[in-house]
């Protein structure tokens, strides 16, 4: 079919491609599990709900791989889903915009959460990050994956026993993540400045580099 014009082209794109005429739901976000618990509390208030969902991991697609997969910063992708699927098309017209999000309300919800999330970090004297939580993400994912991968090795012939290093490893660094913030992170949530910004930039540093531990 022809379209007279971009805006008719736009309005098709919309109809075929978006079963809620491109309506926004609620804000969503993918990134580290270091930042779950802050990206819960912000998303949670934006969308006016009380959900524990995990936080999806980023996924390769998206702008920010580069950084948290080859250079191990720890990242927050919050956007929208919409059910129009135009992204980096050349539908990408200010026509299609309106139509998509009317108002801007989206981009506003979008905004509101991008603003809370630096407002939190800026204000902070500790970056908002938990350890525990990533490392207990990863002791979870590896009990999901542990059944299958012992069904592979028993068909080629290898023993269970060549996963007890990597259990004692994902087991050590489970702890290690309790005992952090345990004993470094949340006493000095109470007392910020006043023990002193040499502690606080260890622990600031320690969250900062942990994604960054798994890059090899």
């Amino acid at each position: 079919k022809s379209y007279p014009d971009a805006s008719d082209l736009d309005q098709a794109v919309v109809s075929t491609q978006s079963t809620g005429g491109g309506k926004c739901t609620e804000v969503v976000a993918t990134g580290s599990p270091l930042y779950e618990g802050l990206a819960r509390k912000v998303l949670n208030e934006i969308n006016g709900l009380n959900t524990t969902e995990p936080l999806p991991l980023s996924g390769s697609g998206s702008d920010m791989y580069e950084f948290y997969c080859y250079a191990g910063v720890s990242v927050l992708d919050i956007g929208c889903n919409s059910a129009c699927d135009v992204y980096h098309s050349m539908h990408d017209t200010q026509h299609l915009l309106e139509l998509v999000d009317n108002n801007y309300k989206n981009l506003a919800k979008v905004a509101s959460a991008l603003a809370q999330v630096v407002v939190s970090v800026s204000e902070s004297v500790l970056i908002p990050g938990d350890i525990e939580h990533y490392t207990d993400r990863i002791a979870d994912w590896w009990l999901q994956q542990r059944p299958g991968l012992i069904n592979v090795m028993k068909r080629i012939g290898e023993k269970e026993t060549a996963l007890t290093p990597l259990d004692v490893a994902i087991r050590e660094l489970s702890n290690a993540g309790k005992q952090f913030m345990k004993n470094m992170y949340t006493p000095l949530v109470a007392v910020g400045e006043e023990e002193g910004m040499n502690e606080v930039r260890r622990v600031n540093d320690a969250l900062l580099l942990f994604d960054r531990a798994f890059i090899l």
